[in-house]
């Protein structure tokens, strides 16, 4: 073992004597370029107006923006129509009771019969070639053209499904209560189709057909609620329900004015 500690001494840098370049004493200093000061203040101005510009844009973009009314919304969900300007809404409860009293019920009488025809019993409207393709239809050459149509710009003549509805409606009513109690002595409003047994069972299954199509379309989801009634067996169904509608008096009226006339077959 050694006794004595060894001693050691710093060594000193090596020199390159090839280049006679030496280790700096110094650390390396990195320097930066830097804008002028009346550039610098040029371009951060430009991008703050950039900034200011586009959030003013944004803004008044979401300012004029103004929600749909409830007469477009209505548009959006329904097929196309030259009715659209006669629509109005209204809200309110049906007066539906079990027995409620109304004008459209009871057995046939000539005033019933009027009554029931002066909803449906209106002229059609006019359906231009141009919109045609909005009823998803194609086939100009097989529609009828109105009384008075331009040949080289035809208009089609067109009933209104809810009146259309409204009259298969009517015949099933009618075809609830015997021929018997009619009476020939009114005219148009007696059931003459219903004469024939086979005519009329036809007439009426397409008229059945045509609801069912109409309530599973629109699907009226609006709750009837129930409620107690021990004259009832103890519960009933309160069918006075809420509803938005459609004022109807305004369609008839709109198709009063604007009705067209389509010559016999």
């Amino acid at each position: 073992m050694w006794s004595e500690a060894s001693e050691y001494e710093r060594l000193k840098s090596l020199e390159r004597e090839d280049d006679g370049l030496e280790a700096p004493d110094e650390p390396i200093r990195r320097s930066t370029v830097r804008l002028p000061r009346r550039v610098f203040l040029t371009l951060l101005a430009c991008n703050t107006l950039l900034f200011l510009a586009s959030v003013y844009i944004l803004w008044a973009g979401t300012l004029g923006r103004r929600a749909p009314s409830e007469w477009e919304c209505a548009q959006t969900v329904s097929p196309w129509s030259p009715l659209w300007e006669a629509v109005e809404f209204w809200e309110g409860n049906f007066d539906n009771d079990f027995t409620h009293p109304s004008k459209y019920r009871g057995p046939p009488t000539l005033e019933l019969q009027q009554t029931w025809d002066d909803l449906w019993g209106v002229r059609g409207i006019g359906v231009g070639r141009d919109d045609l393709q909005k009823l998803n239809k194609t086939d100009v050459g097989q529609y009828i053209e109105i009384r008075g149509s331009d040949p080289d710009n035809p208009t089609y003549g067109a009933a209104i499904e809810a009146l259309h509805q409204l009259h298969c409606l009517n015949v099933i009513r009618q075809y609830t209560w015997p021929l018997e109690m009619y009476d020939k002595s009114w005219g148009k409003l007696y059931p003459s189709d219903f004469e024939d047994t086979a005519t009329a069972r036809v007439h009426v299954d397409h008229c059945i057909e045509t609801l069912r199509l109409s309530l599973m379309c629109y699907a009226d989801v609006t709750p009837a609620l129930l409620t107690y009634d021990k004259a009832a067996g103890g519960r009933r169904t309160d069918f006075n329900t809420h509803h938005k509608c459609r004022n109807f008096q305004k369609i008839l009226d709109y198709i009063d004015g604007h009705g067209v006339q389509v010559d016999p077959a």
